[in-house]
């Protein structure tokens, strides 16, 4: 959480993080992290100032946040309206882009989270488990629609001819539609998910490397 300064000297990167970095607090507050929650909303507050957030919707998350603090289920509840809130005010202005990448970047980390979770099952299961195992397939075979929706926002407000408007235009379409491509492959039927990992972490490498 100490690093997110690192990708304000790009609002492409410092968007993507964004999403990262909303997804890992979300994270943190599932399992009842209140201190490390606490840090990630920082940094979630910071990432929003550098990518131009209006100073009214920071107001209001921080203001939202310090209310809940205490509050784990309130914070669940407030967190699912952190990312849309953040890039709320981008819409209908030269950066409307960066809500698209912002969405993206919330995506991938929250497959990367599922995808390890899942992973991390042993191979032999309790009744437990199975179910656990049941449930996360399910929600990974679900965000295939939303990372269609989110890679279509990023080109329709994109200009790929224009690398200094969107100078990280190419990787995002790329990776985007490379990662639809492998969900081709997966349904229930077929489950899988090994080459959609490989996929899901090459991405999220890239995006918070701090070259």
């Amino acid at each position: 959480t100490k690093n997110y300064y690192l990708y304000a000297t790009s609002e492409v990167m410092a968007a993507a993080n964004l999403g990262i970095y909303v997804a890992d607090l979300n994270y943190c507050i599932l399992f009842k992290k209140s201190e490390e929650a606490k840090k990630y909303f920082e940094a979630v507050y910071e990432l929003s100032k550098i990518i131009r957030v209006e100073k009214s919707t920071l107001e209001f998350l921080i203001n939202r946040y310090e209310a809940n603090i205490a509050q784990n289920d309130s914070l669940k509840l407030m967190v699912g309206q952190l990312l849309g809130q953040s890039t709320a005010g981008l819409q209908g202005t030269d950066r409307e882009r960066l809500a698209g990448i912002a969405m993206a970047g919330y995506q991938i980390e929250s497959l990367h989270l599922v995808l390890s979770t899942l992973n991390s099952l042993p191979d032999t299961l309790t009744d437990q488990q199975t179910q656990t195992q049941e449930l996360l397939l399910n929600f990974i075979l679900d965000q295939r629609g939303k990372f269609e929706v989110v890679y279509n926002f990023v080109r329709a407000n994109s200009d790929p001819l224009d690398p200094d408007r969107n100078p990280n235009y190419p990787f995002f379409d790329n990776a985007l539609r490379e990662l639809i491509g492998v969900y081709q492959g997966i349904d229930k039927s077929n489950p899988n998910v090994k080459e959609l990992g490989e996929k899901v972490d090459a991405i999220r490498n890239k995006v918070v490397s701090k070259e």
